[in-house]
């Protein structure tokens, strides 16, 4: 780990504040309309079979969900197939939070989950191919940062030798592909204009935030806060203002992208 951190730290940055900045992101971004869902198992785990349609992108962030789904559930068909799309979007900040403690890059490998989302007539197979963020600190230590876990039902940020002990195997291991972040912006896909374009204003505005709201603040520092509070102070009020700093700066960028992602549906 880094100097500076330690291991609880680092979960809680990712816990408080990545992980559920994504998934706030996400939503605005969910470009699917899902019509069904039923549970069902297979020869290696047990899933969940979605029907619907891709909306394409002209309709981005018009995705539905039936309402009746278990948060859980609909927070894997929300991450389903969206393991790149993550790290492009989110990648300025996460450069921003790991700059001096850890180098991050993209990390492309063949997994083994414990439960997958089916879409329409998709079959199910042993291992899915999956793209994560490979976070390591200057001390050696490699960490899997895994924004769209959910989609597998594991965990979003865990020891790499952890990771790879519990979802993958040796010969798995041996069709890694690893990128930069810059390879991975530069990747032309569909939409990348759009994803492009969200994770410059996402970034403009996390610094804006933490800068002007929060009076050049950093997001080590508001996580930190919470935490000592947290633990030091048996003020309920007191902890629910600090948790709720970082809450805050999470809203603005769902608002940021729910903004850009209108703009860019009426630019069709």
């Amino acid at each position: 780990m880094s100097p500076q951190f330690d291991a609880s730290h680092w979960a809680c940055v990712v816990m408080l504040f990545v992980e559920p900045t994504w998934q706030g992101i996400l939503k605005s971004l969910f470009a699917l309309k899902i019509t069904s869902c039923r549970f069902e198992k297979s020869s290696w785990r047990h899933n969940i079979r979605v029907k619907g349609q891709h909306v394409g992108v002209e309709d981005f962030g018009l995705g539905f969900l039936p309402p009746e789904l278990e948060l859980e559930d609909a927070k894997a068909i929300l991450n389903w197939n969206a393991c790149e799309e993550a790290p492009r979007v989110m990648g300025l900040i996460l450069e921003d939070i790991f700059a001096g403690h850890a180098d991050i890059g993209i990390l492309f490998l063949r997994i083994r989950p414990p439960f997958a989302v089916l879409y329409n007539t998709q079959g199910d197979k042993p291992r899915y191919g999956h793209t994560v963020v490979l976070v390591t600190f200057h001390d050696g230590e490699r960490w899997i940062l895994d924004m769209t876990a959910a989609q597998f039902g594991v965990r979003c940020w865990m020891r790499e030798s952890d990771y790879r002990r519990l979802w993958q195997n040796e010969k798995d291991a041996e069709l890694d592909q690893h990128r930069s972040m810059r390879e991975l912006y530069e990747e032309r896909k569909e939409a990348d204009e759009l994803y492009d374009y969200v994770r410059e204003m996402v970034f403009e505005d996390y610094w804006l935030y933490l800068w002007h709201v929060e009076q050049d603040s950093s997001i080590h520092q508001l996580v930190k806060d919470a935490i000592d509070v947290y633990v030091d102070v048996c003020n309920q009020e007191q902890k629910e203002k600090a948790l709720m700093k970082i809450k805050s700066l999470r809203e603005t960028l769902q608002t940021t992208v729910e903004a850009v992602t209108k703009e860019f549906r009426n630019s069709f």
